[in-house]
């Protein structure tokens, strides 16, 4: 399976959120969102190997199930408390 970043949201130094996209089991369009975690290893020329290594939290999801999520989400950061705040501190809807 074949995944395409659309975005990455930094946790930490060495931890990532990645959102990606690409085609699931039985070639259905799916959304992955999941943690990622900085490894290093030691190669066998004694060279160290840094790399971003996807860790068990996460989930994946067919479109139709991101459909729904994503309406969930834009209830839940309408909500006055979650809006984001401009430069002049007025929200951004304003």
């Amino acid at each position: 399976m074949s995944l395409e970043i659309k975005g990455r949201v930094p946790r930490g130094r060495n931890m990532e959120i990645r959102v990606q996209v690409g085609k699931g089991w039985k070639d259905t369009d799916v959304v992955d969102i999941r943690w990622f975690k900085e490894r290093t290893s030691i190669a066998s020329d004694g060279m160290t190997n840094v790399s971003m290594g996807p860790t068990v939290k996460g989930l994946r999801m067919n479109m139709e199930e991101a459909k729904h999520i994503y309406d969930i989400m834009e209830r839940i950061m309408n909500e006055e408390k979650y809006k984001r705040k401009s430069i002049n501190g007025n929200n951004e809807d304003d």
